[in-house]
């Protein structure tokens, strides 16, 4: 006798129509992530490395391997010299910038670029060059969305007078939105390249970003807001460091000033042993290269033994 089947085996039971159990399924569209996913995964494999060989050996004439003799002890003497420098360079420019911001503020004024004289033990002048600071800033943002708030912020709470600060940021400085894709305004304008020389853009890139902004330019509102962004162009106004120290009420309110607003400054026309002979100061430097090269050496031995 056949079993009675039970009211919850009955309930769990589907009854599908027939006319849907015949329908083919349909596949769902493939999202973004899984046409990525399958594209990724045809995509070529990246080429092992190879073993690594030995270097075939380049054939230097006698001249080539005389020049190479003096490049490479010359090249080391510049790394160790580079690399005091290097160490030495942040806690002068410091001291040069607390220098010139009093001379500044004692003045009102812009000073003229300012000569730096060292005086050895007998008075005589040592070591000297110029102290330039640039009309060129490199401007603390601490929000882009925001700039002209969030600069008068940090300003303030460096501890410029909330009003002064307010009317630095409105007198001084221009926030001017700037629209590109990421990035497109080098195809249509020119970029700089690593010598800060502006290389205007060719026939074939201005080409090109003339077609995306034509794309750009047939996209929805609110398809173009997806792809669009702005970002300040910010510029200090000419003549800043003429009437900054108007925006301060003492000297440390104008060193803050200074934090946010930082000048370009160089140190230029340096020059040593400047009242000894030529060989005079040939011999100092040889002694002052030895001190270099015998620091180096015990910087590297008490590398070793850590």
């Amino acid at each position: 006798m056949a079993r009675t089947k039970s009211k919850t085996e009955t309930e769990n039971k589907i009854n599908i129509p027939v006319a849907i159990r015949d329908e083919e399924v349909k596949a769902k569209p493939k999202s973004a992530a899984d046409m990525l996913a399958a594209l990724s995964g045809k995509a070529k494999p990246a080429a092992k490395k190879a073993d690594k060989k030995d270097r075939p050996v380049m054939a230097l004439s006698p001249d080539g391997q005389d020049l190479y003799r003096r490049f490479v002890p010359a090249k080391q003497l510049l790394d160790v010299a580079k690399a005091e420098v290097d160490a030495v360079t942040g806690e002068l420019n410091i001291e040069l910038q607390e220098s010139w911001q009093a001379t500044l503020w004692a003045n009102k004024s812009l000073p003229t670029n300012p000569a730096i004289e060292v005086f050895d033990e007998n008075q005589r002048l040592d070591c000297s060059g110029m102290y330039v600071v640039q009309e060129r800033f490199k401007l603390q943002i601490p929000d882009n969305d925001n700039p002209t708030e969030s600069v008068t912020k940090l300003l303030v709470d460096l501890g410029v007078d909330s009003n002064k600060a307010e009317q630095l940021v409105e007198n001084e400085v221009d926030f001017t939105p700037q629209t590109g894709l990421r990035p497109f305004g080098e195809l249509v304008n020119g970029h700089y390249d690593s010598e800060r020389q502006f290389v205007e853009s060719s026939a074939a890139e201005k080409a090109v970003g003339q077609k995306i902004l034509e794309f750009v330019m047939s996209l929805s509102t609110d398809e173009q807001a997806l792809v669009l962004q702005n970002t300040p162009k910010t510029v200090v106004k000419k003549g800043f460091l003429q009437r900054v120290a108007g925006y301060a009420n003492n000297q440390g309110q104008l060193a803050s000033i200074f934090k946010v607003f930082i000048p370009v400054v160089q140190n230029r026309s340096a020059k040593f042993a400047v009242s000894d002979s030529q060989l005079e100061r040939a011999n100092r430097l040889v002694e002052y290269a030895k001190q270099l090269l015998g620091k180096t050496k015990k910087d590297d031995a008490s590398d070793n033994d850590d």
